[in-house]
């Protein structure tokens, strides 16, 4: 899951210990940990002088993380910068056959 959690995970508030509990009861990972040297501000206001780390990818431990980067475009619109990963996501083969089942159900 990724996307702006409104919280700085380094942090020690009660919402990030919340989010960091349950990723750790969910063995679930931060891309930002995984790949130590990416880290750098998500959310970047230049007029008010201010930037955090509050914007995430978050993954399992079944799912490979090949790359992750946080991109400073030339133009953005935003005042949050847009991360990628590379994930390799595993599907068990029931859940496979279940999403076939559905597929074919629409037709």
């Amino acid at each position: 899951m990724g996307g702006d959690f409104n919280v700085d995970l380094d942090g020690s508030d009660i919402v990030a210990r919340n989010v960091l509990t349950f990723a750790d009861n969910h063995d679930l990972f931060r891309c930002d940990e995984l790949f130590p040297n990416e880290r750098c501000p998500t959310y970047v206001n230049i007029t008010l002088n201010h930037e955090s780390c509050i914007d995430y990818i978050i993954v399992s431990s079944d799912c490979p993380v090949s790359n992750f980067s946080v991109i400073d475009p030339d133009i953005n619109l935003s005042d949050h910068l847009p991360l990628r990963a590379d994930i390799k996501c595993l599907v068990h083969p029931s859940v496979a056959r279940i999403r076939i089942a559905l597929t074919v159900g629409r037709e």
